[in-house]
């Protein structure tokens, strides 16, 4: 089960839940090692925006970079 704790720390913080309450969840003692899974999420947002930029301006000629 320890392999399904990324995974469910990445879901949360894409949701939208805060920092500290995945990092009390989780039971890290120290929010540095909660934070290593924002980049994580980060990343994954990122891709979103940029696939929504293309569906919504095809056209645009910038790539679908935001």
């Amino acid at each position: 089960m320890h392999a399904a704790r990324p995974t469910a720390a990445t879901i949360m913080l894409e949701a939208g839940v805060a920092l500290p309450v995945v990092q009390e969840m989780l039971g890290h003692g120290d929010i540095r090692v909660t934070r290593g899974y924002t980049h994580v999420a980060s990343e994954l947002m990122q891709d979103g925006a940029r696939r929504m930029g293309k569906a919504l301006f095809p056209g645009s000629g910038r790539n679908g970079t935001v």
